[in-house]
């Protein structure tokens, strides 16, 4: 829910409209910022002059990973786009090309719409030849789910929906069948044998979600997530460094823009750090015991992330960026140390997953408490002894 409304309660689709928005403005400024790239783009691309000020370290860190990741960040933009606001571009598809019959279309074009609704008693197939099927269609196939509608009727359908990581995929690809007959009936979603009009979709939907190519790929879109992330941080950190007093005048007194966006870059990426790894500690802790566990995962989020931009705001950015580092990187350590927890005290009576993926999470999340500490032991020592509300000099960005 965060990711796509980003953040905003109340109506999804507001949310996702202006999630919508910021995805355009996103594209735009990759495209823009890549631009004004383009002339030291051939002498600088893999240059990272460690010997230099800090600033000029950050700015060619920003620089190689914001190049490198660009064809990336640039889908996730504009797949975006599209999610928000595939609605309206039906509706303008609606009336501008099909003259208001798009629905009965899109109707006519579902996968059940070859099921012939007969209600008649009639026996089934049982599953194993049903699957035997799929696999002489395509013996790469993964087949992990059979959904049957109108079981023990003549008129009875089986979605059988699987993987095939040659293929980029609208989630996960199936085929319909009758399994009465054997007989396929619609394959226009099925790995390899989509239609003009699907695979172009699906395409789009497998380079946002990487439902494609394996654990390889979602392990490169994990990172590639993360570069992301530093971008929008270096981003704003680089602004906040422009545009600040010279750190040796002790008179110095910071512009009330920079003041602000150097609050609300502490307060909103540690916020929401803190935040999501909270609400994910909870869903162990509240399982069971309260009624509505959704209603207390937002609760927890928006108390925390909003009380973190406050905090950054009534404190100085430098202190409150060394607090809230902390606080991030404790409540990203409570995800391994609560799974620790239920393992060694069942008496508890929390749900504990030992699955290779739950542990994987765990795993994941205490390297990142790890590296939060790090870099708030960095900032608390640069701290020392600087009495300005904004990390000003050449010193700024030592650590993070």
């Amino acid at each position: 829910m965060i990711h796509r409304t980003g953040g905003i309660p109340g109506n999804s689709e507001i949310g996702e409209h202006f999630m919508g928005v910021v995805a355009m403005l996103y594209g735009v400024a990759l495209i823009s910022g890549l631009i004004v790239l383009l002339p030291s783009l051939a002498r600088n691309f893999l240059a990272l002059r460690l010997g230099t000020k800090l600033k000029r370290i950050w700015l060619d860190a920003h620089n190689l990973i914001g190049v490198a990741s660009f064809p990336f960040h640039l889908v996730m933009a504009l797949s975006a786009v599209v999610f928000a606001f595939h609605d309206h571009l039906y509706d303008i598809q609606d009336a501008v090309v099909y003259a208001g019959k798009l629905k009965p279309i899109m109707k006519a074009d579902s996968p059940f719409s070859a099921v012939k609704q007969d209600p008649q008693p009639a026996a089934m197939l049982p599953p194993d030849m049903l699957l035997a099927r799929v696999k002489s269609l395509s013996p790469a196939f993964e087949p992990v789910m059979m959904q049957y509608r109108d079981a023990g009727t003549r008129g009875a359908s089986v979605r059988v929906s699987g993987n095939d990581p040659r293929y980029m995929l609208r989630g996960k690809g199936f085929l319909v069948m009758s399994p009465v007959s054997g007989e396929i009936l619609n394959t226009d979603y099925f790995p390899g044998r989509q239609d003009l009009w699907n695979a172009p979709v699906s395409a789009i939907f497998a380079l946002h979600f990487a439902s494609f190519g394996g654990d390889t790929v979602r392990w490169c879109y994990f990172f590639l997530g993360l570069a992301g992330a530093f971008l929008f941080y270096s981003g704003n950190r680089l602004w906040i460094e422009t545009r600040s007093r010279d750190g040796r005048d002790k008179s110095a007194v910071q512009r009330r823009s920079t003041r602000f966006m150097a609050a609300l870059t502490v307060g909103v990426c540690f916020g929401c750090i803190s935040g999501i790894s909270l609400t994910i500690v909870a869903g162990k802790w509240l399982h069971g015991h309260v009624a509505d566990v959704d209603a207390w995962h937002k609760g927890i989020y928006y108390a925390v992330f909003l009380g973190s931009i406050a905090w950054a705001f009534l404190r100085d950015s430098q202190k409150a960026a060394v607090e809230l580092l902390f606080l991030a990187a404790a409540t990203t350590a409570a995800i391994p140390l609560t799974t620790l927890l239920a393992w060694v005290l069942p008496s508890l009576g929390m749900w504990v997953n030992d699955s290779p993926a739950a542990i994987g999470v765990d795993v994941v999340a205490l390297a990142g408490a790890l590296a939060l500490l790090r870099m708030m032991r960095y900032r608390a020592r640069n701290n020392v002894g600087n009495r300005y509300p904004l990390p000003v000099g050449e010193g700024w960005g030592e650590g993070i």
